[in-house]
């Protein structure tokens, strides 16, 4: 059985649905009401430390035509961007509006777009860039952006199933598809896949893959009845360890993970804890990738898990909400507060980031081609 708060949080379910010279700049700021933070919080395993969470105060509201998708937010370094699926261009944040311009794509591969591949993509590294895939003449490229330039682009593999995209230290891509790990290079190509011990799952939403900064590839996923939250990893070179469940006496089912290695080192996972009449966000870290502590977001909150970010270990970002409600949440010290929120008719999506000394940024998406991006001056 859960504990008796997630019983009590229960009952209170029902309301919550109630409650460059080539660029061009983004105008449309307007304040938000607020100025939101939180105090620092220690690292683990010392890992660097975020300053805490600044609520975004710069808020920015563009029509996307035509619109394909939520608007994807992320960082490398200390610039933060925004593009979104099939898209040739994106934003970055000056500090006190957004450019737009067009993407740097490797030579071999200019003129693609972005692939978001259902969600899946692009993905934060460990080591402080963005892996992208890339379409071009219906193909698919991985590709990784580190600031200053993108790494040589491979063209994937077709392959069905696939849970997830990374890059480790060395150059290597990996795709996790099926039963499969594929790894590979744009010098040596992919090899032939390698066994994951995944069992069959139904869709590629039940599980979730990256690489910590030591090379660590950790998966987690869904299964059983009721579906409990397993992850297990391998170091580079050795043997996958045995799955490890981190919800032993759940009874709800735990569906659409998520998971994220920070710059610093370490791994953050997310998962919802789904019964028939309510929904619970649960959160773990690990300084290793072996040995998980429970962030315990499920004493205080309620609603699915829409996006997980972790620039710190200590201090991960959950979006949780509905189709016509996101709330953004930041930690500090050892529980989550509510940084930002967002009503909107129908909300696509979204996502945000937060840098090391505080600053937040948020990207929200509605069907209506409304998308609203939210920043910290």
């Amino acid at each position: 059985m859960l504990r008796r708060t997630w019983v009590i949080l229960a009952a209170c379910a029902l309301l919550v649905a109630c409650g460059s010279d080539d660029s061009n700049g983004i105008g449309g700021a307007s304040g938000a009401s607020g100025t939101g933070g939180a105090s620092g919080t220690g690292g683990a395993g010392g890992a660097p430390t975020c300053a805490g969470a600044i609520q975004p105060s710069h808020i920015t509201t563009v029509t996307k035509s035509p619109n394909y998708g939520p608007p994807q937010l992320f960082r490398v370094g200390s610039t933060v961007y925004i593009t979104n699926h099939v898209s040739k261009t994106w934003l970055h944040w000056t500090g006190s509006a957004w450019n737009e311009a067009p993407i740097p794509w490797p030579s071999a591969i200019a003129g693609a777009a972005v692939d978001t591949l259902y969600g899946k993509a692009p993905v934060p590294l460990a080591s402080g860039g963005e892996l992208f895939i890339a379409t071009l003449s219906n193909k698919r490229y991985l590709t990784a952006f580190d600031g200053q330039s993108f790494s040589a682009p491979l063209e994937m593999p077709t392959l069905s199933n696939v849970y997830g995209i990374t890059r480790t230290s060395d150059g290597q891509y990996h795709v996790l598809a099926g039963q499969k790990l594929y790894s590979g290079d744009a010098q040596s190509g992919w090899g032939p896949g390698t066994p994951a011990p995944l069992p069959s799952l139904p869709t590629i939403s039940y599980a979730v893959m990256t690489a910590t900064a030591s090379d660590r590839i950790v998966i987690a996923y869904a299964s059983g009845s009721p579906r409990h939250l397993f992850v297990y990893s391998k170091a580079p070179g050795g043997a996958w360890t045995a799955p490890q469940d981190l919800t032993p006496q759940w009874a709800v089912t735990a569906q659409d993970p998520k998971i994220v290695a920070p710059v610093g080192g370490g791994v953050v996972v997310a998962v919802n804890g789904a019964s028939t009449n309510y929904v619970v966000p649960a959160v773990w870290n690990s300084a290793d990738g072996l040995s998980f502590t429970d962030m315990d977001p499920q004493s205080t909150l309620l609603g699915p898990v829409e996006e997980l970010s972790a620039d710190c270990l200590d201090s991960p970002l959950l979006i949780l909400g509905s189709l016509v409600q996101h709330n953004l949440y930041a930690r500090s010290g050892n529980g989550f507060f509510k940084l930002d929120t967002k009503s909107w008719s129908y909300i696509d999506g979204s996502s945000a980031r937060q840098l090391p000394d505080g600053k937040t940024f948020w990207a929200i998406g509605s069907s209506g081609a409304l998308h609203e991006y939210r920043a910290t001056p």
